[in-house]
């Protein structure tokens, strides 16, 4: 054992402590690396050794412990999601959180979350205003003679900057990034399920109050999906848990006509784990997706706080589906109808076919090479399976009513 584990031992195991005079010790028990999970170790083999060693030793492992620390006496159990989430970060990417404690791998969840429905800034924001709130909570709870852990008291004490807060945002939403590559066919079928239906994320009380209800909610119930136990959801928190932590439970949802069932095939879940979808009625006839609204303190360093709505159902695009938005840009500006997308795809990609087999093919391709990008997502169109066909289609229909903002100012 480290010398530092020999000091955490010697002053969590006296039974006589008093609490109030160990929230004066300035102990930083952040640099205390904890054995990873079962479930976590292919990730630890597998990653090198200079990126294990900051992430164990490093501003993440730091930031992980300090926030395992402070929000571990509100978390729920939830042993079955922290083994499927170790198994499905170890398909991607992650180590950080894995080496700082069950309860910082919580509070990792909970910042994919924030980094799937937020913007860095609007995140970091959140992320700033829960810090400060919890450690409040904490040394009043102290004051009151409430039942306080004496690692939640450590770390009530601990500075969590920013600048921290900021690079362990960014840690989530580099582990996105790589999910979204790793799960994009059932990232894509989620998209397209939540695209058409309304699902407002609905919590009361203050912002520091919603997010920890979303948070628990969502633990609680895909923890339950993950034992077998089938869950209905009339929200969209457990639907954001799916796209945030890449967990994909087999659905059943709910509408007009007999319901559908939707299956993702995903290992992780046991038989009877699906999740039933019945969405909130609408006021509008237009569907909104997932929306969480909530007032943010710490957005500006100045001023009085802001009402922001989430936008976690855009989702990021590559750049050969950007080059189809674009086309449907084109196929507008040049009057081809919705029904002749296909006709006119067909006909770009005969043209660019005639083109480069010309006699000045070297001379073509540098002065066409617009067309040659055009001709290459028209091909993507025409070959496209029949699920991807129906994201083609919603992306030409965006380029045909948003290109011309995407490309220039003036449509």
């Amino acid at each position: 054992m480290s010398s530092i584990g020999r000091i955490v031992n010697s002053i969590f195991s006296g039974s006589n402590e008093n609490t109030l005079a160990l929230a004066a010790v300035n102990f930083d028990f952040s640099l205390v690396t904890i054995e990873a999970p079962k479930e976590f170790k292919p990730l630890g083999s597998a990653i090198a050794k200079t990126r294990r060693q900051d992430a164990e030793e490093g501003k993440p492992h730091q930031t992980a412990r300090r926030l395992g620390a402070l929000f571990e006496d509100v978390l729920p159990s939830f042993p079955k999601l922290v083994e499927a989430f170790g198994q499905r970060v170890s398909e991607i990417v992650l180590w950080a959180a894995a080496t700082s404690g069950i309860p910082a791998i919580g509070v990792y969840l909970l910042s994919c979350l924030l980094a799937q429905a937020w913007d860095s800034k609007q995140a970091t924001a959140l992320w700033v205003e829960l810090v400060k709130q919890r450690q409040q909570e904490i040394l009043s709870k102290l004051a009151n003679n409430h039942i306080v852990s004496k690692s939640s008291v450590f770390s009530a004490r601990q500075e969590i900057s920013r600048e921290d807060l900021a690079i362990w945002d960014n840690s989530a939403r580099s582990f996105i990034r790589s999910a979204n590559q790793a799960k994009q066919r059932e990232s894509d079928q989620l998209m397209l399920i939540v695209k058409y239906l309304r699902f407002p994320i609905t919590s009361s009380g203050s912002t520091y109050a919603s997010v920890l209800f979303v948070w628990k909610e969502a633990l609680v119930n895909v923890e339950a999906l993950l034992s077998g136990t089938p869950v209905d959801a009339s929200s969209g928190l457990l639907l954001l848990a799916f796209r945030s932590w890449y967990l994909f439970p087999d659905l059943i949802v709910l509408g007009k006509g007999p319901p559908k069932h939707v299956p993702f095939h995903d290992r992780l879940f046991p038989a009877g784990g699906s999740c039933t979808l019945g969405q909130e009625k609408s006021m509008s006839s237009k569907p909104e997706g997932i929306q969480w609204s909530l007032t943010f303190s710490h957005l500006r360093y100045y001023g009085d706080p802001v009402v922001v709505q989430s936008n976690p159902n855009s989702s990021r695009v590559t750049f050969d589906e950007f080059v189809i938005a674009v086309l449907g840009h084109v196929f507008r500006k040049w009057g081809v109808s919705r029904r002749r997308h296909k006709d006119a795809a067909q006909w770009i990609v005969d043209l660019w076919d005639l083109i480069s087999k010309s006699a000045r093919a070297a001379n073509a391709t540098r002065q066409f090479v617009w067309l040659k990008v055009l001709a290459k997502a028209a091909e993507n169109i025409l070959d496209s399976d029949p699920e991807n066909a129906i994201k083609n289609a919603s992306l030409l229909h965006f380029g045909r009513q948003r290109g011309g903002f995407i490309l220039s100012p003036q449509n």
